[in-house]
């Protein structure tokens, strides 16, 4: 069994000292202590998490009022976190921030939903192609958004295409309108919750954004309320005695009924963040 040792930025993996032919035999290897392999340490984590704090002192909210504090450049980042340009661009991009008025920001999630639910909405009474769409007329329709975080929004869901447009990543948008659904209404049955999602995202299936439950996999708990076992629901058709056997093929009259019930007793909300 190996055993690990930090070391500054990364771990030193080390053989188990109880092994003693295997070390016995690497020490006729190399001299002095003994390595494996080396292995990412932590600290890429820790200076994530510091930069995160940092950044959230003060998150951009509106183009408004510029906080007085808690506003931080490149150079300041990179002093505060001892950190590379390399990596410091790197947990920014993981981060989403932006560069807005040479200070790094996060931008709030309310603020940010907002600008999508716009571009939506836009492209809903436009006639949009979310697949093709020309990003300066887009821009132009958002007029009272700043525009480098609409620039930002576009980047964080959506490429550029072949031909210089913009292509919104349909799946992350489908996704934001399930949230912004059971945001607004909490928890909801399965068949309504389904219903609603269709009707809100552009264009609607199968043309549209993708509507299924695959992509809230991790995002959306759905709980069941109904006896998932038949011989619960059904207790009759599993007595025992002569008519048991019989009474079992009869199910498959009621398997259609039981699926009906189970979508709608199931219910939708979202995961706790």
């Amino acid at each position: 069994m190996e055993k690990t040792v930090e070391l500054h930025e990364s771990k030193k993996l080390l053989p188990d000292v109880s092994n003693k032919r295997l070390l016995s035999s690497l020490r006729g290897q190399v001299n002095g202590d003994v390595v494996i392999k080396v292995a990412p340490g932590s600290m890429e984590l820790l200076r994530l998490e510091k930069l995160k704090k940092l950044l959230l002192e003060n998150p951009y909210t509106d183009h408004v009022k510029m906080p007085d504090s808690g506003l931080y450049r490149w150079d300041d980042l990179k002093r505060l976190l001892q950190a590379t340009d390399e990596e410091l661009e790197s947990d920014l991009t993981v981060l989403s921030a932006v560069e807005i008025n040479g200070y790094w920001r996060i931008v709030d999630d309310m603020y940010m939903c907002r600008i999508l639910t716009s571009i939506i909405w836009s492209s809903i009474m436009k006639c949009w192609c979310l697949s093709s769409l020309d990003i300066i007329e887009a821009v132009e329709s958002l007029a009272g958004f700043p525009q480098v975080i609409v620039h930002h929004c576009f980047q964080l869901y959506g490429r550029i295409t072949y031909g210089g447009g913009w292509e919104m990543d349909k799946k992350r948008v489908s996704l934001h309108v399930a949230r912004q659904i059971l945001a607004a209404n909490g928890k909801m049955k399965l068949g309504a919750f389904m219903e609603e999602w269709v009707r809100s995202v552009p264009g609607g299936p199968p043309g549209g954004l993708p509507v299924s439950l695959d992509i809230l996999e991790g995002e959306v708990l759905v709980e069941q309320s109904w006896v998932s076992l038949p011989s619960d629901r059904f207790p009759g058709y599993f007595k025992d005695g002569p008519n048991g056997i019989g009474r079992i093929y009869t199910l498959t009259t009621v398997f259609h009924e039981m699926h009906q019930k189970k979508k709608n007793s199931a219910y939708c909300s979202c995961c706790a963040t």
